[in-house]
């Protein structure tokens, strides 16, 4: 971020926090802190009302949270790999609005539902995505993906300067190289614990 801002909170509820962040060089921009609703039936009816309410947005802006939403079954694995009808909304949201997603280092998945031996499902539901604008104001930003630990989210860093980029790719390197493919060798604990019982 730039040395010098201020912070002022436009608007907030139980699921947006809209942030208007003044720079003193005169670029403010709008950032949404998001947490999108868990429950199915509620998720369309969301996305539809706040992309309406970001067409209205005059700065450029960055939209970051815990979406609990995916684009694609690309964003998910186990469980079934049939793309709910909750998250229409959510792609039409990021299209209509024309949204970059910002991507990620670290692990893909950023959810889990805590199975370990059976079923276990693992969802990117936290991301941050921008408007164009946005990101030609910051275009060296960085979203890096933190370990799990006492969470069934893992929590998201996002930063405007690539630095952060840099670190997470060693570790992801790191991690590859000490550990493996992780899935591939909880499903061989998972083969060999199921021939032991």
């Amino acid at each position: 971020m730039e040395n010098s801002v201020d912070l002022e909170v436009i608007s907030a509820d139980k699921n947006v926090i809209h942030f208007r962040i003044h720079s003193l060089t005169g670029s403010d921009w709008d950032l949404l802190c998001v947490y999108g609703p868990p429950q199915n039936h509620l998720r369309n009816k969301f996305w539809k009302g706040l992309s309406q309410y970001a067409a209205q947005l005059a700065n450029p802006w960055c939209l970051v949270g815990d979406l609990n939403a995916i684009t694609s079954t690309n964003e998910k694995h186990g469980g079934s790999q049939k793309l709910s009808n909750a998250n229409i909304e959510f792609r039409n949201f990021i299209q209509d609005r024309g949204l970059i997603d910002l991507g990620y280092t670290g692990p893909a998945f950023t959810w889990s539902n805590g199975a370990i031996v059976e079923k276990p499902i693992f969802e990117r539901l936290d991301r941050a995505v921008c408007t164009a604008d946005w990101f030609f104001m910051f275009p060296d930003n960085g979203v890096l993906h933190l370990p799990r630990i006492s969470s069934d989210h893992a929590p998201i860093l996002h930063d405007t300067i690539r630095k952060i980029m840099d670190v997470g790719k060693r570790l992801n390197e790191w991690s590859r190289k000490t550990f493996g493919n992780i899935f591939r060798a909880a499903e061989k604990c998972k083969e060999k614990l199921l021939k032991v019982q």
